[in-house]
């Protein structure tokens, strides 16, 4: 009886437009260890925030799509979407968020669409392929990892909460900060604290949060490290002081890989002081280190030049 009642429920809720999708106009309800599969667009317009089974957006080859006057929020989702799901309204996860195949897609100039990952929520399953492509957020989590990236590529960022709300918003930006596409500003990468000698030009994470907190950022290939640095060493989180327009060094306290790929963890430090984030580079302590000059005169006319250090 209690299957049977579920199932008239479900067909009073949702209703099919002229507009192809499925739209929520009524207080639908998925109950415990229930499923359902959208194959198609999903448009919410009422109450959809009370779900304790899986619901899972799949289709081979378009991209679906969210949309809708209220967020919907999911107990546990599944993606199996080829070319992506977009979202044109914020989602909320309060259990776990499967990604099979296929991105979460945000307008990054629109901020306040994000994943809302909840207090009791995670995820698995993610990859290049398989991630969030714009804005995803956690509250309640004293550490989590964002799932972040864009178009082919996993980046992720790892917050840790020393103390605050515990409430964040993350997305990955593979653009230059000095002149970013999709971010409204400029984050000069020439103006930089005495500590710094290079900021990496080419990607930043913007990150906004409050209270003490500890990052760890990732790099791979497409970061070109090797170009910046020849040792792992000199690899530290940098971020852009809201106060005084500069890049500052917010530290290494752990290194882990190689230049090809690895992941460095900043110091703890106030985060509300900054919200764009990237790699600096220190500067090399034997850059401008004294040493001793031999010039020895060949007959040629050309002084040889040796030098070595104290």
């Amino acid at each position: 009886m209690h299957f049977r009642l579920f199932i008239t429920t479900f067909f009073i809720c949702i209703n099919l437009s002229a507009q192809q999708g499925i739209h929520n106009y009524g207080n639908l309800q998925l109950h415990r260890n229930g499923s359902l599969g959208f194959h198609t667009h999903f448009s919410n317009y009422s109450g959809f925030d009370k779900n304790l089974g899986l619901i899972g957006f799949y289709h081979p080859t378009e991209t679906l799509q969210i949309s809708g006057a209220f967020s919907p929020s999911f107990h546990e989702m599944e993606l199996g979407v080829e070319n992506g799901l977009e979202l044109d309204v914020s989602i909320k996860i309060t259990q776990d968020l499967n990604f099979i195949y296929g991105n979460i897609l945000t307008d990054k100039k629109h901020r306040k669409i994000a994943v809302n990952f909840m207090e009791k929520s995670a995820f698995d399953g993610v990859s290049d392929l398989s991630k969030v492509s714009g804005f995803a957020a956690v509250e309640g989590q004293k550490s989590f990892e964002f799932p972040v990236g864009e178009s082919d590529v996993l980046r992720p960022l790892r917050i840790q909460f020393v103390d605050g709300v515990f409430l964040a918003k993350c997305a990955y930006y593979f653009e230059n900060p000095d002149n970013p596409n999709s971010f409204a500003g400029s984050f000069d990468t020439r103006k930089t604290d005495s500590e710094l000698s290079t900021i990496c030009p080419q990607e930043f994470w913007n990150l906004n949060t409050s209270g003490r907190i500890q990052l760890v950022l990732n790099w791979n290939s497409r970061s070109n490290m090797e170009f910046y640095t020849e040792a792992i060493e000199h690899i530290t989180v940098a971020g852009w002081s809201k106060a005084r327009k500069i890049w500052e060094n917010l530290g290494n306290s752990k290194l882990e890989g190689d230049l090809e790929q690895g992941s460095v963890m900043s110091h703890i430090f106030n985060a509300n002081d900054y919200e764009i984030f990237t790699f600096g580079f220190i500067q090399d302590p034997d850059k401008d280190k004294p040493g001793n000059f031999a010039i020895s005169p060949n007959g040629d006319g050309i002084n040889a030049v040796s030098y070595t250090h104290l």
